[in-house]
């Protein structure tokens, strides 16, 4: 999952691609959360395939950080800012939504996990189920960053790593009973090969030209669009490993085109769809106690016994995004320009301490 670039590379066109992959999963889980209190779906198996907006956030994540980060592969020195800006992105609001989420467990159920597990939710450590249901995927971000890092400090043995990292999930792909339940099996993940279909896309988009973006757009489109029609009709297991080929090919056409069609033309977007694209991470960090809290609203007023569960689902829903969309306003951008200024005047404070001592 994953997550807005620094602004000079911001795209709107993948900016607001981004926020209708996080209504897709926020679709998917509100319906879900119907379903268990109900016994009975909303609208059928229409929103079943909303899950797939993470191999979305996969795809763009690895296209991402490759088209932000391009001019430091090879340069270690600045591997700081890249960790700076990668940590101020992803972990002041998540530390945030975990804090409440532990709250609520300790009140509500009694329940805080031990500290290893702890340990585990504050730095997202690739293993075991995290107590922020969505952040599997930020454990999935924290492999990928962290591989993408050898490729700052040292070129050669980056591309190695990830030569050696394909092999292993071909391997794991063909045996996976020799990786399951060890430490190499989130990292031998098909989902990982997703971050490699988008470095590869800002890769092709720096070096290609491309003369039909927007034929390219809408066969990505399509194409993801029927990889979910089958699944939600059972003609496909989304959940299995081989899905995350089937819905990052198409989603990694669909961004190419997209990135193309904005150099080329242009888009003009509805303020409000770049607004929920702006909000997607807390969106999709917040959505599930957005989702929550509503639902014990509605029972506690005796609503959903009333409602239709197509009502409740989409006032569920739109709770969610709304969680996401106040959290982002409120909580997420007020914390990473706070966590920004912080690195940042540690270095000033260092060479002002500096100054002092060699004029001493």
């Amino acid at each position: 999952m994953q997550f807005p670039a620094p602004a000079r590379t911001k795209l709107l066109g993948v900016e607001t691609a981004r926020g209708i992959a996080a209504c897709l999963v926020v679709f998917y889980h509100a319906a879900r959360h119907v379903a268990l209190a109900t016994g009975e779906k909303p609208f059928g198996s229409l929103t079943q395939f909303g899950h797939a907006g993470v191999d979305f956030f996969f795809v763009l994540s690895g296209f991402i950080i490759m088209h932000a980060h391009w001019t430091d592969l090879g340069r270690p020195q600045r591997a700081g800012h890249y960790v700076q800006r990668r940590f101020t992105r992803v972990f002041p609001v998540y530390w945030a939504v975990l804090a409440v989420t532990l709250a609520v467990g300790l009140v509500s159920r009694g329940v805080f996990p031990a500290a290893s597990e702890l340990l585990r939710d504050i730095f997202l450590l690739p293993y075991g189920t995290p107590a922020v249901g969505v952040a599997w995927t930020l454990q999935y971000e924290m492999i990928f960053y962290t591989a993408f890092l050898l490729l700052i400090l040292h070129r050669g043995a980056g591309r190695l790593l990830f030569a050696g990292w394909i092999v292993l999930i071909l391997a794991a792909f063909i045996m996976p009973q020799a990786v399951a339940d060890t430490p190499l099996q989130m990292p031998s993940g098909t989902y990982c090969v997703q971050f490699f279909m988008g470095m590869l896309a800002a890769v092709a988009l720096r070096h290609a030209r491309f003369p039909a973006p927007g034929l390219l757009f809408a066969a990505g489109g399509a194409g993801f669009l029927a990889i979910g029609i089958m699944e939600n009709l059972g003609y496909l297991d989304g959940y299995a490993s081989s899905a995350r080929f089937a819905y990052g090919i198409p989603a990694t056409v669909l961004l190419i085109g997209l990135v193309a069609r904005e150099r080329q033309t242009g888009f003009r977007l509805p303020r409000a769809a770049i607004a929920v694209g702006s909000a997607s991470y807390a969106i999709y960090l917040m959505h599930l106690l957005g989702i929550g809290i509503t639902w014990k609203v509605l029972e506690k007023c005796g609503l959903t016994a009333l409602l239709p569960r197509e009502a409740s689902f989409l006032a569920v829903s739109v709770a969610g995004i709304l969680a996401g969309v106040i959290g982002h306003r409120l909580i997420e951008r007020p914390l990473i320009a706070w966590s920004r200024r912080l690195f940042e005047r540690r270095p000033r404070m260092a060479a002002a301490s500096g100054r002092s001592t060699s004029q001493a």
